[in-house]
């Protein structure tokens, strides 16, 4: 089912928000558990990692081509993904009114043309995103992945481990001050990562919340580090970067109702959307970003997927037009002339086929 000839085409190719290099790496069979010189994946929801062993290796002239895991996605239609943002909102009304404080993150997929030469598209995402964590990840396990995500999940340097509460969007360039509705949404996510590290021992040290630009959009960011003892080891790491993933910045909070109300709502599985994908050259230097402005990649389509956070305060058509405003990071290199301006009436952006709707997955 794949189109390249041999497992040993499995590839990795990288470039790090705070490296002007590019990294790639080949794969070999997946382990189960982190070792030096790895590449590990977790997928949105699940709860055990893929783990890679890599080996150094060439930029190669093509990026090898995966067929992507059952199921295949689809084209969310406006009126399925309006439809869940109103089942989310109402369910959170009503924690609301008990007290109880909440958040969902919804995603929906987009389609765009297959691009044969996926290296050119790799290399314009590095040019048009200087701060973003650029990747290509393709095995048979996962599929082939594409993206330019602005979120860290965990790194660590020496002593010290680093990662971020990034939440809340409005578009590149606003003005003013954020409203309440990001800015709770944000400190919910703050919250979350600092009682996890915590519980797992740490003492969390967090920066003034600031805006961080992520190309058409803008989010709040608090940066977070905790210093980790020498015993801290890989199986530690690995623990906390479980336990930590996905974020309420991808599920919501209470994340276990969260995702019981996604898998509820969703029409599709989100596979690595959502999870995280690290790099590991020993116990003392690795690092793990969110998979998100992603696309995962066939020879019959491109699946674009983007999210948003909502809240009892959120408006359904505010929400779509941040999905909208998102999507713009990958269309500007999968298909440019389908880009809609938000505040327009919501359309699905799909182009080709569309395929069978699909009743709600599990993860």
């Amino acid at each position: 089912m794949r189109t390249t000839s041999s497992p040993d085409a499995s590839c990795f190719i990288l470039r790090l928000p705070w490296s002007r290099g590019t990294e790639a790496y080949n794969l070999g069979r997946p382990g189960e558990r982190l070792t030096e010189n790895c590449v590990a994946t977790l997928a949105f929801g699940a709860e055990k990692m893929n783990v890679f062993p890599w080996r150094g290796a060439d930029i190669p002239a093509e990026l090898p081509l995966f067929f992507p895991p059952d199921p295949v996605p689809e084209a969310t239609r406006a009126a399925d993904y309006l439809r869940a943002l109103d089942s989310y909102i109402e369910d959170l009304k009503e924690m609301d009114g008990r007290g109880e404080e909440g958040k969902v993150v919804g995603a929906r997929v987009l389609t765009a043309p297959p691009k044969a030469r996926r290296l050119e598209i790799y290399d314009r995402l590095e040019r048009l995103y200087p701060g973003a964590f650029v990747f290509y990840l393709s095995t048979p396990e996962t599929g082939s992945w594409i993206g330019a995500s602005p979120e860290l999940l965990l790194k660590r340097e020496g002593d010290t481990i680093h990662t971020v509460a990034l939440a809340g969007t409005r578009r590149a360039g606003t003005e003013g001050d954020w409203d309440f509705k990001n800015v709770r949404e944000q400190q919910m996510v703050t919250d979350f990562i600092c009682e996890t590290l915590s519980r797992h021992g740490l003492t969390p040290k967090c920066q003034p919340t600031e805006t961080h630009n992520a190309g058409p959009v803008e989010h709040l960011i608090t940066r977070i580090s905790a210093d980790v003892p020498e015993t801290f080891g890989l199986a530690e790491t690995q623990a906390l970067v479980t336990d930590l993933s996905p974020t309420p910045a991808l599920s919501g909070l209470p994340r276990e109702k969260a995702m019981k109300l996604i898998e509820a709502n969703e029409t599709f599985r989100r596979h690595l959307y959502g999870g995280c994908i690290g790099r590991i050259r020993d116990a003392k230097d690795w690092c793990f970003f969110v998979n998100l402005r992603s696309a995962l990649l066939s020879t019959r389509a491109t699946y674009l997927y983007v999210g948003g956070g909502i809240t009892a305060l959120s408006e359904p058509m505010k929400e779509w037009e941040e999905t909208e405003l998102k999507s713009v990071t990958l269309l500007k290199v999968f298909a440019p002339g389908s880009i809609v301006i938000p505040g327009e009436s919501p359309k699905p952006i799909t182009i080709g086929r569309r395929h069978r709707r699909r009743r709600p997955r599990k993860f």
